[in-house]
């Protein structure tokens, strides 16, 4: 029945040929989290203890303490670089909304 199904993610119904209601569900869920991930393949580096990195990051003052703390380089940095420009781009908005 897996493999007959019809599937829906995000609106769009998905046509994807599959006998094998393994790769039928495999194959549907790695569409459904590219679509809604779409910047995942930003990361290209993963900590090796994302807990503490979480923790670390969290209990900081400053982000450069953290990466010196995890002693890591800023591995993902097109993710970073995404990231900055969207607080750029709110810190304008923010500006402009309400001039001083």
């Amino acid at each position: 029945m897996l493999a007959r199904a019809s599937y829906f993610a995000s609106g769009q119904s998905l046509d994807i040929a599959g006998s094998d209601p393994k790769a039928a569900l495999e194959t549907r869920s790695e569409y459904l989290i590219k679509n809604t991930y779409s910047k995942m393949d930003y990361i290209q580096y993963l900590h090796p203890n994302p807990k503490q990195e979480i923790q670390s990051t969290l209990r900081a003052n400053d982000v450069e303490q953290v990466s010196l703390a995890l002693n890591t380089p800023e591995a993902n940095a097109q993710a970073m670089d995404d990231l900055r420009e969207y607080v750029r781009l709110c810190a304008m908005r923010s500006q402009t909304d309400h001039p001083s």
